[in-house]
């Protein structure tokens, strides 16, 4: 390959890296520690993704209750699944990192990017710029885990307050149509005050007022 190609490549690959580094690095945080609710593409993608092998996996249930528990495994999958593309977005932009700044092969940057983000050191480079650029590759990686690790109490709480919401209208769908019972309706305090409202609302149009 000519010089003059090869450097232009090295650049637009280095370039393409740090891009995709900073936008996986953004979604985490955006994700976690934003306080306040934003749609992030990256993470959509990967709900979605995982959301179309579980339809497939529904599909095939021969009952309600076979798919009810299969579905029952998607948000907690998802969740998990979050910081393994998160890692592997990573690694993938820093490969590209090491190989625009010639540390060697396709293969040996992905060696040493895998071994600098799981924190391993098994392998080693001899540039300065590449070392420290692998330092920064193993903070992000820990980084990506602690934040999921340090939210996960409170993504678990939600998921328990939704779960209560719906075994409150658990029996709706075990009578005939309508037939709810009004007086599960109308204890909202077991939901937390905070959820009143809510709660009342939809006692008022389950029992037809």
């Amino acid at each position: 390959m000519h010089p003059t190609l090869l450097l232009a490549l090295r650049i637009v690959t280095g370039l393409g890296g740090v891009v995709l580094v900073v936008t996986t690095l953004s979604a985490a945080i955006r994700s976690f520690v934003l306080p306040r609710n934003e749609v992030v593409r990256l993470n959509v993608m990967v709900f979605v993704s995982i959301r179309s092998i579980f339809d497939l996996a529904a599909k095939m249930a021969n009952s309600y209750e076979r798919r009810d528990r299969i579905m029952a495994h998607y948000a907690p999958v998802a969740l998990v699944a979050l910081p393994v593309v998160w890692e592997a977005l990573v690694g993938l932009g820093y490969t590209s990192i090491y190989w625009a700044l010639g540390e060697g092969s396709w293969a040996r940057c992905y060696e040493l990017s895998s071994s600098s983000l799981m924190t391993l050191g098994t392998t080693d480079t001899r540039h300065t710029m590449v070392g420290a650029l692998t330092y920064s590759e193993a903070a992000l990686g820990l980084l990506l885990l602690t934040l999921l690790l340090s939210y996960l109490p409170t993504i678990y709480q939600a998921f328990s307050r939704r779960e209560v919401t719906v075994a409150l209208l658990e029996p709706a769908g075990r009578h005939a149509p309508y037939r709810v019972l009004p007086a599960q309706l109308a204890q909202p305090r077991r939901l937390g005050a905070e959820r009143r409202p809510a709660v009342g609302r939809l006692g008022a149009v389950v029992c037809g007022d």
